[in-house]
């Protein structure tokens, strides 16, 4: 069911909001600009790109596909990514000591990716492919939390928190716990950790980006006091997500029908006998 609602977006707003370069702006017009990293520069080419005028921590990523991410940490603890995503480079170390030839090679490669024929994502067909230089947010896994909120048409279905590497958790818009596992099939470690103060908060952005979708994700990370919206994905997994229990891919069709709730057999037995607190 997901993979259908997903792969039958194709408007103009949907690739619009794929392009890393443009959702910036419609992301502030919808939210304020407060919830965006600071961006340095946009490049057509890695000479563009002026790697010697960069920060000596910075964030480097191509404008038109998933992945293409080269992290520059400025040294110390290396941020390793929940999701361990094999496409995204850390370089635990300054910008200045970046391999410029292999960072060419690097972005070439990313200038030369047609994303489209990845998984059939034809709303990443048109997009200028150019390369992006922004502000890192964290120096060691501690001070950077990753979140991403699936929504239906304005509704959180649920959200995965990952406090850190290798530890995952589901909840649903009233901070249940969800025994579900996604398409990453990583379960949850250990106990769930306190509602965080902000969770109201960015759920409300997600519910105000994706009211505009039909189904859509989206991407947060939490940098000490700061709330980031740093990506919105329409096709996570290409569209290809599943579950375990392969069932609960149905709640999203309840959703789409206009049903937002969770049955209660998608939750932990704890979360199952607690009510929501609205």
């Amino acid at each position: 069911m997901i993979a259908m609602i997903m792969l039958l977006q194709s408007d103009p707003l949907v690739t619009l909001t794929t392009d890393k370069v443009r959702a910036r702006a419609w992301i502030a017009e919808q939210v304020g600009d407060r919830f965006l990293p600071v961006r340095y520069r946009v490049a057509d080419t890695f000479d563009e790109l002026d790697l010697d005028s960069l920060p000596e921590s910075v964030v480097i990523k191509a404008s038109h596909g998933s992945g293409m991410t080269l992290i520059a940490t400025g040294g110390g603890d290396a941020v390793t990514s929940a999701y361990a995503d094999t496409r995204v480079v850390t370089h635990d170390g300054p910008t200045s000591t970046l391999d410029r030839e292999e960072v060419r090679s690097l972005t070439h490669r990313w200038l030369s990716t047609d994303h489209v024929t990845t998984f059939g994502e034809r709303h990443y067909a048109g997009i200028p492919r150019r390369l992006i230089a922004e502000e890192f947010l964290g120096t060691s896994v501690s001070s950077l939390l990753e979140f991403s909120v699936y929504c239906v048409k304005g509704h959180v279905v649920y959200c995965e928190l990952c406090p850190e590497p290798d530890v995952e958790f589901q909840v649903d818009r009233h901070y249940r716990q969800l025994d579900v596992l996604d398409f990453r099939g990583v379960p949850a470690s250990g106990d769930l950790p306190p509602q965080p103060s902000y969770f109201d908060e960015m759920c409300g952005i997600a519910e105000q980006l994706s009211s505009h979708f039909g189904c859509t994700r989206v991407d947060f990370l939490r940098s000490g006091d700061r709330t980031i919206v740093s990506e919105i994905t329409h096709t996570t997994n290409g569209g290809y997500t599943t579950f375990d229990p392969p069932d609960f891919g149905r709640v999203f069709g309840r959703f789409w029908r206009g049903d937002p709730s969770i049955p209660d057999r998608f939750y932990t037995d704890a979360a199952a006998r607690s009510a929501p607190t609205d």
